[in-house]
């Protein structure tokens, strides 16, 4: 390690301790315990397929709380910062704690600016799991501010950006809860024809919207459902899209005009300058099935998608009504193919008249959500653009910052 007036100059390996996590053995698992956190938990987060292990059988430090930083070093090289409740961390991945000479949140930024040197050594390895050991660690060199302020300004500045782009996350979140809302008062409580059988006028709905609700119920496969209404397979009610040329990591980059959709939890695996396999856009969006995950979005920008990544447009129903009316019906099970699973649940099917009155109730709610997104994607460019720039000292944060 090398001090300067200014700078420290170190590796990776000495910032910070790195804690490896436990390997989870099949006798260790209950019903009821702590989530075991894995690489697959650090993509798609904690799910009915997470398992559990008691408390007692985990060593203190192997616990991860909210606010820990992560490094999987194995397979899928990700620096994550855990935001999940108490949990016992799997083998495959670091907690990370700086050393007392360096911020921790500054450590995470330091990291995450890293992260293309930690890819690059698995990317050499050419094994399907490569990972990065400790010796990778110890060969990375990096000068870090001497000074803690300054580091935590550096810190704080990139953290207000994030604080930013999480905003416009929750607002859009909302956006749809309020969507979800009112299509669960509409079609999965009948709202609108409970009320009609009361005699009453349909809360907060035109007179032309409420003639699309019957006044009466019926049985069905499904229980009571509206008179005239009828029950469907998704499988009828969907209809796949052609996708043009499929992508995969290899032949997507970090940047470019067109995103490529995958069935992780980003949703994205890398961008190209081709032709878009899939047009959408807020007037015609498509639904997105990743057959392997579950994952479902509602997609209003043109995309390609890589394999079992499925757009689909509803069958004589609007394609916004369908995408809250498959919503959740597949559940993750393992890693495979679910589509021939996902096609066979039955949804109740009401007109299209009444999908098309639901459609213009909800459509400005997602379109102002797809403008936050597109917000948050200009902010999120302007940060990444930022991080290495200002981790690496090439732009400085004025002294006036510093000292506030």
């Amino acid at each position: 390690m090398k001090f300067d007036d200014s700078l420290i100059t170190t590796n990776l390996w000495d910032l910070a301790d790195y804690t490896n996590g436990r390997p989870t053995k099949p006798s260790e698992l209950v019903k009821q315990g702590l989530p075991v956190i894995k690489i697959a938990e650090l993509s798609r987060g904690i799910t009915a397929q997470t398992n559990m292990v008691s408390r007692n059988a985990v060593d203190p430090k192997h616990i991860v709380c909210a606010g820990d930083l992560l490094f999987a070093w194995s397979g899928t090289i990700g620096i994550h910062t855990y935001d999940g409740p108490e949990a016992a961390l799997n083998q495959h991945i670091f907690k990370v704690v700086a050393k007392d000479f360096i911020d921790q949140t500054y450590l995470r930024y330091l990291l995450e600016e890293q992260l293309k040197v930690l890819q690059g050594f698995v990317e050499e390895k050419k094994t399907t799991m490569g990972h990065v050991t400790i010796a990778n660690l110890k060969t990375v060199e990096v000068s870090i501010p001497k000074d803690l302020t300054k580091q935590r300004c550096i810190a704080s500045y990139l953290e207000s950006l994030d604080n930013s782009l999480n905003l416009y996350k929750r607002k859009g979140k909302t956006l749809e809860v309020v969507a979800q809302t009112i299509f669960k008062s509409w079609f999965i409580d009948f709202d609108p024809v409970k009320a009609k059988m009361a005699g009453e006028k349909p809360s907060g709905m035109d007179a032309a919207t409420a003639a699309l609700f019957p006044d009466s119920m019926r049985e069905s496969e499904l229980g009571l459902i509206p008179q005239g209404w009828n029950v469907r397979s998704i499988g009828d009610s969907v209809i796949k899209q052609k996708v043009g040329k499929l992508f995969d990591s290899k032949t997507s980059f970090p940047s470019g005009s067109v995103p490529v959709l995958d069935q992780g939890k980003s949703g994205v695996v890398g961008f190209h300058d081709e032709e878009p396999g899939v047009f959408a856009s807020p007037e015609a969006p498509l639904v997105v099935f990743a057959n392997h995950t579950c994952l479902l979005r509602l997609v209003s920008y043109p995309f390609s998608v890589i394999q079992n990544v499925f757009p689909l447009t509803g069958n004589k129903v609007d394609v916004i009504w369908l995408y809250f009316a498959v919503e959740g019906k597949q559940q993750f099970d393992s890693y495979k193919g679910h589509w021939p699973d996902f096609v066979l649940h039955k949804i109740i099917h009401p007109t299209v008249e009444a999908t098309r009155a639901f459609r213009m109730i909800v459509e400005p709610l997602l379109k102002e959500k797809w403008l936050l997104e597109q917000q948050s994607k200009i902010l999120g460019k302007i940060r990444d653009s930022l991080l290495p720039r200002l981790i690496s000292g090439e732009l400085q944060i004025p002294e006036e910052i510093l000292a506030s």
